[in-house]
């Protein structure tokens, strides 16, 4: 499965964390994950980092028997309430 775009959803800053929805999408679909990290200026990579680390714990993955690659091409999208 190649990821080729990430979106982060409903942002928000919790004391000292940072929570979002990230969405993971490739050509057949999309997988999304709820990750929460320590708040920094600029959250999105680490909110990608941890939903990516979550990902990889899920059994099908943790198994061996699916894969995934994040292109290195991939965007990654912040949407920001208002």
């Amino acid at each position: 499965m190649l990821i080729d775009r990430v979106l982060i959803r409903d942002l928000r800053r919790e004391g000292d964390r940072v929570s979002g929805v990230v969405i993971c999408l490739t050509e057949t679909g999309q997988i999304s994950i709820l990750a929460s990290v320590p708040a920094t200026d600029d959250p999105a990579p680490a909110l990608v980092h941890g939903a990516l680390r979550q990902l990889q714990r899920m059994p099908g993955y943790r198994r061996g028997e699916r894969v995934f690659t994040l292109s290195p091409d991939a965007r990654i999208e912040v949407e920001r309430g208002g």
